[in-house]
């Protein structure tokens, strides 16, 4: 998976497969169960950066865009009959601070200036820095357990001839 560009649905398909050892594709898909256990809706911008406006005006919270929308995806389902009668608790989970999108902030909140914290803007301001390997768990396993000095010498060689830039350091 790209980190760059998720997309949970592989995954998804992977874990309601008919056969775990057919490749995740919507044909192996056992659909009748992932419609009974999953719900989903779709957010637009418009909505993200309303909810993102609410939630600061109700609570002082600013939360990040993919927050906005799990907290709109949330109150959908509360709606729902199935959300209505539900009587647990709901948990949001905030996976990115949202000085990471301070473009979009700024236009949901243009009165708020948002702090960057010192070692998020650090990382920011890092050059990125990416390699194709093999889509092995193997191969990602020999990576990141490999002390950092030979982490460029796990990598394929064809990363290495396809221009990719490596600085490798010993202290993080």
């Amino acid at each position: 998976m790209d980190v760059g560009d998720p997309s949970n649905i592989v995954r998804i398909f992977d874990f309601y497969a008919h056969d775990k050892h057919a490749p995740a594709t919507s044909g192996n898909v056992a659909l009748a169960r992932l419609r009974h256990d999953l719900w989903s809706t779709s957010v637009d911008d418009e909505t993200t950066l309303n909810t993102i406006a609410h939630v600061y005006a109700t609570y002082r919270y600013v939360m990040d865009p993919h927050t906005a929308v799990g907290w709109t995806a949330i109150e959908r389902w509360r709606e729902t009959a199935e959300g209505k009668s539900f009587q647990g608790p709901m948990i949001l989970l905030s996976t990115a601070h949202p000085a990471k999108f301070l473009d979009i902030i700024d236009v949901a909140l243009p009165k708020h200036a948002l702090a960057v914290p010192h070692a998020l803007n650090a990382v920011l301001q890092k050059q990125k820095q990416a390699a194709q390997i093999r889509p092995h768990y193997a191969t990602l396993k020999k990576i990141l357990f490999s002390p950092p000095s030979r982490i460029k010498n796990e990598l394929p060689n064809r990363s290495r001839a396809a221009g990719y830039s490596w600085q490798v350091r010993d202290k993080f």
